[in-house]
Parts: C-alpha cells; sequence; structure tokens
C-alpha cells in the first residue's frame, strides 16, 4: 500500500497540467472501481498474494485523485 500510494504521488506530480483535470479523476476513479471489484470477489480462500494488486489500485487512485482535487479547489 506504501508502494502504491508513492506511485500515484509520483504520477501525479509528474503528469499534472492545470488544464487537464478532469481525465486524471476519471482515470482515479475507474481505478478504485477496478480494486472494488476485485476486492468483491474475495472468499475465505483468497489469500493475501491474491489481494495485491487490488489493494495498489487504492492508495494509487487516491493520492492521484487528491492531489487533482486540491488542484483543482486552487484554481476555481
Amino acid at each position: 500500500m506504501l508502494l502504491g500510494s508513492v506511485a500515484g504521488l509520483a504520477t501525479s506530480t509528474l503528469t499534472i497540467h492545470p488544464s487537464h483535470l478532469f481525465m486524471p479523476l476519471v482515470i482515479s476513479l475507474a481505478l478504485m472501481a477496478t480494486g472494488s471489484v476485485m476486492d468483491s470477489f474475495s472468499s475465505n480462500l483468497t489469500r493475501p498474494a491474491n489481494m495485491y494488486f487490488s489493494q495498489f489500485c487504492w492508495p494509487s487512485a487516491e493520492r492521484f485523485s487528491l492531489d487533482r482535487q486540491w488542484c483543482l479547489a486552487s484554481v476555481t
């Protein structure tokens, strides 16, 4: 999860542009939806190794969108 948070922050920092704030929010929402759908199919047979990617999606999408929302709020 820490790696996902750092990856989301780095991606957001490298790709942020004030005129293109909406599409990255959509990408972040899609990444969160992907992680939640993957987690919704878990059962008592699911092991931690099966959840690495879905748990990576959440913090990376959160950090990616949070930085965009702060920038959007400061522009408007």
